[in-house]
């Protein structure tokens, strides 16, 4: 019997999408985003994310479609392009076919592709059972970046919560576990013990008017600290081991700068659960990172195809592996670590004088 293959977003290819005038990005199950700012990792990020809306019609993500009103044409690469291009191709889904779309100025068309690069059209491929695997699986898309201000926010509490984009509904999502899956809370509230010791527990605080508030009790104070008096760190800490340990996990989470007000000795911790995430549990999620940090960067100097270089060249969004600078790192690692390398300019990647 053959052994069926997990599921997995191979490539993905963009046309004519905000910076992105063409684009083809080799996926692995954990790939990492490195690059200056406004050089496209978050323009990336919103193409797959619109790709997810589109095909799966979720309109929960924060990345408004506009299509009745203005139509799409703001998110035409330098405003002048006719059409969008989005395209996939995956593994251990809908028999292996890719999935294209064509979006003009206000009609989208979709295709499956097929392995000898041909493509079958039609305009119910999104409601047919030809494409009910993959809007299925794209359904189950998040995308986040996370803010400590709204995380540490007051939350109603309600049945089924889930974590939004800034990481609202964190509290929430922590009183439903704590509730009807003790076991992943209790989980939660170790982890985050094992890497910040003088935490005693997770507190939620009841609030007027069915709301709740996240706290911590630390072991050396009476008094607990209540929303926004917790350190971001542990906010932001928090909520990605939420994100980790949801009883239904995402299939594929994109996740903008994880190391953000995290002390850099604790990042190691951050990536395990990633990696463990990602190749190491029995339902797998995809996990796609966008980062600035030379230390985060420096766990991936084994694996260097699971790092993408971004830059931008006259307006222009480019994509490189890694693995095309891998001759650099492999000559220097003893000298430099792969984030010292990054942060020197040998591989690209990093502002312009």
């Amino acid at each position: 019997m053959t052994e069926k293959k997990r599921p997995l977003l191979k490539k993905f290819r963009i046309e004519n999408f905000t910076s992105i005038e063409k684009a083809e990005v080799v996926l692995s199950p954990l790939t990492v985003f490195i690059g200056p700012n406004n050089s496209g990792k978050t323009n990336f990020f919103r193409a797959l994310d619109w790709f997810s809306q589109l095909v799966s019609e979720n309109r929960s993500s924060p990345f408004a479609i506009k299509r009745d009103n203005e139509g799409y044409s703001r998110y035409f690469h330098n405003f002048t392009s006719k059409k969008i291009c989005l395209t996939c191709e995956y593994e251990g889904i809908n028999h292996d076919r890719g999935l294209g779309l064509e979006i003009e100025e206000k009609e989208t068309k979709i295709a499956l592709l097929e392995e000898d690069g041909s493509f079958i059209t039609g305009a119910d491929l999104l409601k047919g059972d030809a494409t009910r695997e993959i809007r299925e699986y794209f359904h189950q898309l998040r995308y986040f970046s996370l803010l400590p201000k709204i995380i540490s926010a007051s939350n109603n509490v309600f049945v089924d919560p889930e974590i939004s984009f800034e990481g609202g509904n964190v509290t929430a999502v922590l009183d439903f576990l704590k509730g009807e899956h003790p076991d992943t809370f209790d989980k939660i509230e170790r982890e985050l013990k094992q890497c910040v010791p003088e935490v005693e527990r997770i507190i939620l605080k009841n609030l007027p008017s069915s709301c709740k508030q996240i706290g911590i009790k630390e072991k050396s104070c009476d008094k607990p600290f209540i929303g926004s008096e917790i350190s971001e760190g542990i906010l932001l800490f928090i909520t990605l081991l939420a994100i980790i340990h949801q009883p239904n996990p995402a299939k594929i989470i994109c996740l903008e700068e994880p190391e953000q007000h995290i002390h850099p000795r604790r990042l190691r911790s951050i990536l395990d659960y990633l990696t463990d995430l990602a190749y190491h549990v029995a339902e797998p999620v995809q996990i796609l990172i966008s980062t600035h940090s030379p230390y985060f960067l420096n766990y991936f100097k084994d694996r260097p195809e699971e790092v993408v270089i971004v830059d931008k060249k006259e307006g222009k969004t480019t994509f490189t592996s890694l693995l095309e600078h891998e001759y650099l790192f492999q000559d220097q690692k003893e000298e430099l670590s792969l984030g010292e390398l990054w942060f020197s300019g040998l591989v690209g990647g990093v502002p312009k004088p």
